[in-house]
């Protein structure tokens, strides 16, 4: 669909504050922590400490395209004057070359690319070609565009050689490069993305390369540390202690370091193709499995598709939670053993959560299999939804499945890769709606919109009830015959469609009362609607939201004798400020709306005693007690 403007009851309201509210709060925390004052600093060529991590410039990026993509939906006249600020300050801190890194501009000119698996030289350039085309794409200038392309050719003629050695050791220069490709048709950037995918684990002793590039950055941060007389990471003037965790698993540190060191930490252990299993750092993962999608769908490569759908199902199976989260352990950030899926120790970054929805939207893209819309639904409104706080100004960094009270909502952090990347996710709902394959038009998300198709033949309008009810109506009209195949989640139990006030077709599938999370998303499917040339069709869809009692696998231990609840894509959880300990009663489930509760939300209650809330409302109230998996009364 060529353009798509959200009028949805949920994602609308969303959407704006995005616009409105969290990117401007973004920037004005980056004012705040210095972000904006390291590239003022370069661009006015003066000397003064700089503040933040070494990777931080990246946040700004990542503002720079969330920004892009939400004007590509929306014009806002404040976010253009700062997107503008954003591209005056790049272009003067830029070096001719299209070098931008701060950290190395302001304390080490002239060194480039020191460090390649810990500095993140290439993972902030990703971030700011990807700015680039993002701006390029919403509103047809060139000037942030040009720059990208700048700092893209520079890396192709310093990486003329790729080997494990000089992999970046965090995958996000793939994207851009891969998109940057789509963008010019220019194949050089496409083949680097590859060689950078495929020469991953494929060199002898990377613990060693990875501990000479940990002494070296050591090093360089004692030249800074002095440079700076102690200041940088220590003057940022707020709470960063969101991560605070008082308990953890048994052996992490050791676990951590053999991670490490064995590269598997960096997916360094094992060449691409033979990464079927995840490891490592979830978000790292994600962004190479998304990489990967976009290059198969460039290579149509079949041992790339075996390998997107072998890592697709060992992820759903066996490492992810249900609200869709990824990444069970803190330190490493990311994947534990098989099943290893511990509820209070849990990561589940939200940052991994998004790059698993770009990743599956891109497979979709490719091969329209239903069950990864089903998974991009459950994270959306569950694992990367719980990301931001209801006015758009606080965040989780981490996302547990429970609490015991001591995680709250921060206003910012030392790493903010969080806030601008769910804002460059709620920028880009409107890619998340539709595919299209061999002139076969998928409907993925039943989320409001009005649409128009690329050959500008077919408009498509959509109403949508959901998450709440499983209600849509989807209008369209067409000057040739379409093919429309609607999305029936693998949480539907029962299904009407209605094609112009006729009864289509009545879909029931038998079920268990309690059914294996992992299993709903793959019961998903596609019904195909042919329709003739003509303005006016109407398909209505209707599905019941009934209560789901959800199980875990067995080898899950922490799980057993435990349910979940959800209805239709929205997990459950229960909030308290006191201990979670009683049992639920799942005889006696009910559902109501709620107008007290967050300005409106479905509630489910257990006898009147309990009251469950959507997951990715928890904590907008403060410190609390939260569970998703509790135990039941028998």
């Amino acid at each position: 669909m060529k353009k798509v403007q959200i009028v949805d009851n949920f994602w609308s309201s969303r959407m704006d504050l995005n616009r409105t509210v969290a990117l401007n709060y973004q920037w004005e925390q980056y004012e705040k922590c210095g972000t904006l004052g390291n590239f003022r600093q370069v661009a006015e060529k003066r000397q003064g400490n700089r503040k933040g991590y070494f990777y931080t410039d990246s946040d700004l990026h990542k503002w720079a395209d969330a920004v892009s993509r939400t004007l590509f939906v929306a014009s806002d006249v404040k976010l253009e004057a700062l997107l503008n600020e954003y591209i005056d300050l790049m272009e003067k801190a830029q070096d001719s070359d299209g070098y931008l890194y701060t950290w190395n501009q302001l304390y080490f000119p002239g060194r480039r690319w020191i460090n390649i698996h810990v500095e993140h030289e290439l993972y902030t350039a990703g971030h700011f070609i990807e700015a680039g085309i993002s701006h390029l794409l919403a509103t047809g200038e060139k000037r942030l565009f040009n720059m990208a392309v700048r700092t893209a050719d520079l890396v192709v003629r310093d990486f003329k050689k790729i080997t494990s050695s000089n992999c970046p050791g965090h995958q996000e220069i793939e994207i851009a490069l891969l998109k940057l490709f789509r963008v010019t048709g220019q194949s050089k950037y496409m083949d680097i993305a590859e060689q950078f995918l495929r020469k991953r684990g494929r060199g002898w002793f990377f613990g060693l390369r990875l501990l000479q590039n940990y002494f070296s950055h050591s090093f360089r941060c004692k030249i800074v540390k002095r440079m700076d007389r102690n200041e940088g990471l220590n003057n940022l003037g707020f709470n960063i202690s969101e991560n605070a965790m008082a308990r953890e698993p048994r052996f992490l540190a050791l676990r951590s370091f053999l991670a490490f060191i064995s590269g598997s930490y960096q997916q360094q252990h094992k060449a691409l193709l033979k990464q079927t299993e995840p490891k490592g750092h979830s978000v790292r993962w994600a962004y190479m499995m998304y990489a990967t999608a976009i290059l198969n769908r460039e290579r149509e490569d079949p041992d790339l598709s075996t390998f997107q759908s072998e890592s697709w199902e060992n992820l759903t199976a066996k490492k992810m939670y249900i609200t869709g989260g990824i990444g069970a352990l803190p330190v490493i950030e990311g994947f534990g053993r098989n099943y290893e899926l511990n509820n209070e120790f849990s990561y589940s970054e939200t940052c991994a959560a998004i790059g698993s929805i770009f990743w599956n939207n891109e497979m979709l893209k490719y091969a329209p299999h239903a069950c990864y819309a089903d998974l991009i639904e459950r994270q959306l409104y569950n694992a990367a939804s719980v990301g931001i706080s209801q006015d758009g100004k606080k965040y989780f960094y981490r996302n547990p499945l429970e609490s015991c009270g001591e995680l709250e909502r921060h206003s910012w952090f030392q790493t903010a890769c969080c806030p601008s990347n769910i804002s460059r996710l709620w920028g880009d709902i409107p890619d998340l709606i539709y595919s299209e394959t061999n002139g076969v038009i998928y409907i993925n998300q039943y989320i409001g919109n009005r649409g128009l198709s690329n050959d500008k033949a077919t408009d498509i309008e959509i109403k949508s009830d959901f998450p709440w009810e499983g209600r849509a109506e989807i209008k369209v009209s067409s000057t040739t015959s379409k093919r429309i195949n609607l999305r029936i989640p693998g949480w539907a139990q029962t299904w009407k469609i209605r094609l112009n006030g006729e009864l289509l077709y009545e879909g029931i599938k038998t079920i268990v009362s309690s059914r294996l999370y992992t299993d709903i998303l793959k019961s998903a499917s596609y019904f195909e609607v042919e329709l003739l040339p003509g303005t006016g069709h109407v398909i209505e869809l209707e599905i019941p939201m009934g209560i789901v009692v959800n199980r875990s696998d067995d080898r899950v231990k922490e799980n057993r004798g435990k349910i979940a609840l959800s209805r239709g894509p929205i997990v459950y959880c229960i909030e308290s400020e006191n201990r979670i300990s009683d049992p639920v009663d799942t005889s006696c489930l009910s559902y109501e709306w709620d107008d007290q509760t967050f300005n409106g939300r479905t509630v489910v209650l257990s006898n009147g005693r309990f009251s469950f809330i959507p997951y990715y409302l928890w904590g907008n109230r403060g410190k609390r007690n939260m569970k998703v998996w509790v135990d039941q009364l028998t």
